[in-house]
């Protein structure tokens, strides 16, 4: 399971949430990345 931080509204950092994901099998034409850190 993935960890992903999402934001459903306009705002500040505490509109900020981390949510746990799925992340299916790349599809046709499609590829899989791997990020290990990323800033902002």
């Amino acid at each position: 399971m993935n960890q992903v931080i999402r934001f459903h509204e306009t705002g500040g950092a505490d509109v900020l949430r981390l949510e746990h994901v799925e992340v299916g099998e790349p599809g046709p034409g499609q590829a899989r990345v791997r990020h290990s850190l990323i800033a902002v």
